[in-house]
């Protein structure tokens, strides 16, 4: 409904994508987001087996190239793990602000004022 109700919202469908790729990959893998061992050493996060995590290593993740593939290095603010469907998300959120705000990347949109018809009369 949400999506339905903004489709002409710029940037919604890439926003919906990585939304969708992110749900396809939790959900084939029992609620938890596959990582991949190199991105989460990189990152530095060391995974408790015996506790839950919404991001962790698999023996066998279906989808595993959706999952946390990528990683910001420890030691740099907000080091973590981040999936494809991650990215997707930030620029389709980066692409929506740009093109709402009128920047010089996406010029303003042509609207009709409340007052204004559509003849030019008022």
């Amino acid at each position: 409904m949400f999506l339905m109700s903004n489709r002409n919202l710029p940037g919604l469908w890439i926003i919906c994508m990585g939304t969708v790729m992110n749900f396809a990959a939790i959900a084939s893998n029992g609620g938890v987001m596959p990582a991949t061992v190199g991105a989460l050493t990189k990152a530095g996060l060391i995974i408790d087996p015996s506790q839950f995590a919404n991001s962790a290593r698999l023996a066998d993740p279906n989808y595993a190239f959706l999952g946390d593939v990528f990683a910001i290095p420890a030691g740099f603010p907000f080091a973590n793990v981040f999936s494809a469907g991650d990215v997707c998300i930030v620029l389709g959120a980066l692409v929506t602000l740009h093109q709402d705000c009128a920047t010089r990347f996406f010029p303003p949109r042509p609207t009709l004022t409340p007052l204004q018809k559509l003849d030019g009369s008022t």
